[in-house]
């Protein structure tokens, strides 16, 4: 038993030593967006005087629709405006001068991702504006007791040109002159990581937890040799 509490406090100790600091996020400027469709966007569809033709349809995997009279179309990349103008060149032949809506009703392909000590990890839904402050918000905001409240990590661009940037929560919150909240974009990664006590606690937790195992085994077993059933 103390050599594993030797063992697990020095793992503790290289967490603390091997720290690594991030740049501090800067105040992004709100970006210029526009929403382009992707796959699993859910979308309402209707024609001005056709409402026979209203449908909701899914952009497939491959970026197509299927729609009444017009088929199947590409709209992965388009805007709303965009897509509704090509799907109306596809009517023309059914219908004559066809105003034709596009609704977004559900957004699935534009996300940011929160992760770590908050009380619902996920996917939150992009719209421009997004804050990460919200972002966390809206997975439930972060979990005080366990969250390193002074190194938040903001990771862009994941699967590209990765960029890390460290956001103190707690000087955004408490300090006049502290961080400011900043824009995220689609595919941003909001890390709330645990607080070292909270690292060194779930660290011990595990090395311990085959001891409590192999304690709990014997007892069962020693508990079942010194019962005799008596003979009636």
């Amino acid at each position: 038993m103390k050599r594993l509490a030797c063992f697990a406090a020095a793992l503790a100790a290289l967490a603390l030593s091997g720290c690594t600091s991030y740049e501090m996020a800067p105040s992004w400027e709100k970006p210029s967006y526009r929403y382009r469709l992707g796959p699993n966007d859910t979308l309402r569809f209707s024609v001005w005087g056709r409402p026979e033709l209203q449908t909701d349809t899914n952009v497939a995997p491959d970026g197509r629709i299927a729609l009444p009279l017009a088929g199947n179309l590409a709209v992965a990349g388009l805007t709303l405006e965009e897509a509704a103008e090509r799907v109306g060149t596809q009517l023309k032949e059914f219908v004559r001068d066809p105003i034709v809506t596009l609704e977004l009703r559900e957004l699935k392909s534009s996300q940011v991702h929160v992760v770590g000590e908050v009380r619902v990890p996920g996917s939150v839904p992009y719209h421009n504006g997004i804050t990460f402050l919200e972002a966390i918000q809206r997975s439930g905001s972060y979990v005080h007791e366990f969250a390193n409240v002074s190194h938040f990590l903001l990771i862009r661009d994941p699967l590209g040109a990765k960029r890390i940037f460290e956001y103190d929560m707690d000087a955004m919150l408490t300090t006049p002159d502290g961080q400011k909240d900043v824009f995220l974009q689609p595919g941003d990664v909001v890390y709330v990581p645990p607080r070292y006590v909270t690292q060194f606690a779930r660290w011990v937790n595990q090395a311990l937890s085959p001891i409590r195992a192999l304690t709990q085994t014997g007892s069962s077993a020693a508990m079942t040799a010194s019962y005799v059933p008596r003979p009636f």
